[in-house]
């Protein structure tokens, strides 16, 4: 009732004549139960067959190469409860966690990220996440570097995922160009991450 209807742990006590504490109880552990029995069958953890098989729908359906996801965050905004200090509170006056979160080439999520608080900025949220962790430490091992589609170059390039101008720069993620800096073809490059990034946008 809780996960589809969204109602209060008052309106959820009054309904099943149940003690606020055990109704707050009783959600936390169907929730874990959810997620353990679910997980693996609807949002299992990218693996190298999934990262591999994501930049192929990617050149596919977006002729980006290399690219294995798009991430953005999303801010939902929360009532916090007296003893949760400012940790959730943002600079724009409200409580809020975010939903940090990549999808794929078809705009379906791969993995998600919901622990991060308000007062952090996007930057240091995608670095602080399980995600940006395994970048950093795993990053150049997700996938071997790929051969770029120009012929008989040689040239290769690391796989990356697509993020916006709040995100920082690094190896396998990939951000647009700030907008003045926008000379030559950088224009061009950052359209085609835009197109990319809208399969995330699409998503939520």
């Amino acid at each position: 009732m809780y996960l589809v209807t969204g109602s209060s742990f008052a309106a959820l006590s009054f309904q099943f004549m149940r003690a606020k504490r055990t109704i707050s109880r009783i959600i936390a552990e169907t929730t874990v139960a959810v997620w353990s029995t679910l997980q693996s069958l609807f949002m299992p953890s990218p693996n190298e067959a999934k990262w591999s098989h994501n930049a192929e729908r990617y050149l596919k359906l977006l002729n980006l190469p290399s690219c294995i996801a798009a991430t953005d965050g999303k801010h939902i905004h929360v009532k916090c409860s007296p003893k949760c200090g400012s940790l959730y509170f943002n600079h724009k006056g409200y409580f809020l966690v975010v939903l940090l979160a990549c999808a794929d080439a078809n705009a379906l999520f791969t993995t998600i990220h919901v622990r991060d608080f308000g007062k952090n900025s996007d930057g240091s949220m995608f670095t602080a996440s399980t995600l940006g962790k395994m970048l950093e430490t795993e990053g150049p091992y997700i996938l071997c570097p790929a051969s770029l589609p120009t012929g008989d170059s040689g040239e290769t390039s690391p796989h990356y995922l697509v993020a916006d101008e709040a995100s920082p720069l690094k190896v396998n993620l990939m951000r647009p160009y700030a907008r003045r800096m926008l000379i030559n073809k950088r224009p061009i490059f950052n359209y085609r991450l835009s197109h990319a990034q809208k399969s995330v946008e699409c998503a939520f």
